[in-house]
């Protein structure tokens, strides 16, 4: 009888001491993925907004990049079969990709922002992340009257959002800016591009 008395003591003991670190720990691990999540936010935005400069001002994604050189480091610089590309990154998980493809005056310009390890997926909390910072960011611009909302045509199982200028860019380019997200497998793209369906005005 005295060990039953002593092992549901001991069981409530240790209920209770569970119940009080959860107490403790829990809203620190909360606040830590929220802190996360801000973080990660902040800097895949700021790169799209250098993305969405650099196609919409016509001008090199170095270029619209205002960080320091200590801040910005060009991962890669590659030139092949008519395609440049450039790859920067503020040494986070993202890094952002201006490329140049097309030859003469009928070349086009696109932005990406991309995982720099492709392997380490984002997790659902990052998506809905992206996509909130995409739709924030698509609300604030739309409300300017400089750009409008987009309409992709939609595939299964795929999210698609976007948004471009109303008129052409600095090179008298359509633009477009977009976000896909394929929730099964995870996999992302993030892009602001010069569109092909139209010539450049300005070019």
């Amino acid at each position: 009888m005295s060990f039953l008395k002593i092992s549901w003591r001991h069981a409530f003991l240790s209920l209770a001491s569970f119940v009080v670190v959860s107490l403790v720990i829990w809203p620190i691990l909360w606040r830590f993925d929220q802190t996360h999540l801000e973080r990660l936010g902040a800097e895949w935005t700021t790169l799209f907004e250098l993305c969405r400069t650099s196609v919409e001002l016509d001008v090199p994604l170095v270029t619209a990049d205002q960080q320091s050189n200590a801040l910005r480091k060009v991962i890669s610089e590659t030139a092949a079969d008519e395609r440049t590309s450039v790859l920067i990154s503020h040494g986070g998980r993202f890094a952002a990709r201006e490329e140049t493809s097309g030859v003469a005056a009928d070349y086009r310009r696109s932005c990406s922002v991309e995982l720099v390890d492709e392997n380490v997926l984002l997790d659902k909390d990052e998506i809905a992340m992206l996509l909130s910072a995409f739709v924030d960011l698509r609300e604030q611009l739309t409300a300017t009257g400089k750009h409008e909302f987009r309409d992709i045509v939609p595939l299964p199982s795929i999210t698609m959002l976007s948004f471009g200028l109303r008129d052409g860019n600095a090179a008298g380019c359509s633009s477009i800016a977009y976000i896909t997200v394929e929730l099964a497998t995870r996999h992302y793209n993030a892009t602001v591009a010069e569109q092909t369906t139209s010539a450049c005005s300005e070019r």
